[in-house]
């Protein structure tokens, strides 16, 4: 199921993170689309175990991570930084798909149809969706 990094996934981002508090230590991850469904899929059964209203315990997460990845990381930080910037991006997602009448999505491209100047009319209001 794990692709190793010999694979063709694409690199998406790099999240860094501290071991130990430490300032002079710092390690990157370099996540790709794999191993971002991997902390989905935990993340889902661990809701599904414990419930919606459940602090995350990122201990536990990290130890289920790095043995259905096969790889370390640092930090349960790495994971929860991971998590909050793929649910901020999920909100904005939302707000721009759900916020606004008059446009359309094209599942066959899967991008949102709409004109130019609801585009100019967004990207003044939010610099987020730029």
């Amino acid at each position: 199921m794990f692709l190793d990094a010999s694979s063709n996934d694409v690199m998406k981002e790099n999240v860094g993170a501290q071991k130990d508090d430490d300032p002079k230590y710092s390690e990157t991850f370099k996540w790709m689309d794999q191993t971002v469904l991997i902390l989905c899929r935990i993340l889902n059964k661990y809701l599904m175990n414990h419930g919606r209203n459940t602090l995350f315990n990122w201990n536990e997460i990290q130890s289920e991570f790095e043995k259905i990845a096969k790889t370390k990381v640092y930090s349960f930080r790495v994971l929860k930084n991971k998590y909050d910037d793929q649910r901020k991006a999920y909100n904005l997602w939302i707000s721009l798909k759900n916020g606004a009448i008059g446009i359309g999505w094209d599942a066959s491209t899967r991008t949102l149809n709409c004109s130019d100047e609801w585009w100019e009319k967004k990207m003044q209001g939010n610099f987020k969706f730029v």
